[in-house]
């Protein structure tokens, strides 16, 4: 993934608002009041959407179903709101000197690039399709009250799911830095320059752990209770739609679905466990090259906890492999919880 990759979906995440338009200064008035048009419009259409919910759907729920639909909106909400006033308003120092240091670190050695346009392309028009499948599914089973009513489920969804591939393609560029610079210590590249490039790339994850780090514990809370909440549907069987073909359209819509939220989810854990394993690779690596007893460091200086950075949620937990399993435990427990209750959706004839 180099640096082409990551400015792709930067432009991206202007258009969308969840990224900031420019790292080299402070947001014009121009982006604060594209941040806060976009706010507005997902702050109405929420409160349209569950509107439209209790007329169409909430009448035919049980209360525990009613509460998890009402929850799982207003995490999509708050993440929306979120990622759009974070760049602008609430984090645009840390912002822009996390993208910063992601410059400052490029090696000068040019990398190949395999199709960044092609790539980015190809990931937009996969997302747009599933997003239109499910519209139509739903349109085809309920009416085009459905659409009105869901509308701005399926618009943070892809927020959602856009985001997650922009931070794919942000931790991908922190793999391809402490690469290159494991690259540089084979080659005769000055000491000091990659003592500094690691202690800038380990500034850089404490920032995107800031940065990050409140949206990964929406999603990760998301993911989790979506996913459970359908398997509830499947255990109590309560999938009934009106004819096998609807309900295979629908089995296929919430499995696509589920893939979209699940599956970078774990990508972004899991290289939130491997970029901590190749910046202490790195490390270690670059201390075999120290030769120069005036550049050994004492205790309280450049020590490995400082050198080898963790990803966090902003302080609370870190983000790595055992994440998974913790999601799989509260998966477990709230399909056992829920089904205690009697299931979920109570679907009339």
């Amino acid at each position: 993934m180099s640096s082409k990759h990551l400015s792709l979906y930067q432009n991206l995440g202007k258009i969308c608002g969840y990224a900031p338009w420019n790292y080299t200064q402070s947001a014009s008035v121009f982006e604060k009041l594209y941040s806060l048009i976009l706010t507005t419009f997902y702050v109405i259409g929420f409160f349209i959407s569950i509107d439209k919910k209790i007329t169409l759907d909430y009448r035919k729920y049980g209360q525990f179903e009613i509460f998890t639909n009402v929850f799982l909106d207003s995490l999509f909400l708050l993440h929306s709101v979120q990622i759009t006033v974070g760049p602008t308003f609430l984090k645009r120092k840390k912002w822009r000197k996390m993208l910063r240091n992601l410059h400052l670190t490029k090696s000068d050695t040019k990398t190949r690039t395999y199709l960044p346009h092609f790539e980015l392309l190809v990931t937009q028009v996969v997302i747009f399709v599933q997003l239109i499948y499910s519209v139509t599914t739903w349109v085809n089973i309920w009416g085009w009250n459905h659409f009105t009513a869901y509308i701005t489920f399926h618009v943070f969804s892809y927020l959602l799911i856009s985001y997650n591939f922009y931070i794919i393609a942000f931790l991908r560029c922190l793999v391809l830095r402490y690469k290159e610079i494991k690259h540089n210590c084979d080659v005769s590249v000055s000491v000091a320059k990659i003592e500094e490039k690691l202690l800038i790339l380990s500034e850089t994850v404490d920032l995107f752990s800031d940065v990050f780090g409140w949206s990964i514990i929406i999603n990760i809370t998301n993911t989790t209770l979506l996913l459970a909440d359908l398997t509830v549907v499947f255990i109590s069987g309560e999938m009934n739609f009106g004819t096998d073909v609807d309900n295979l359209k629908v089995v296929i819509h919430y499995s696509l679905e589920m893939l979209f939220f699940i599956v970078p989810l774990i990508v972004i854990l899991l290289y939130c466990q491997y970029i901590p394993e190749e910046a202490e690779t790195v490390w270690k690596k670059y201390q075999s090259e120290v030769t120069d007893p005036a550049l050994e460091y004492d205790d309280n200086r450049n020590t490995m906890s400082i050198m080898v950075p963790m990803f966090t949620t902003n302080g609370y937990f870190i983000l790595n492999r055992a994440v998974i399993m913790k999601i799989f435990a509260f998966f477990t427990t709230y399909v056992i919880v829920a089904l205690q209750f009697g299931g979920t959706i109570i679907l009339l004839d």
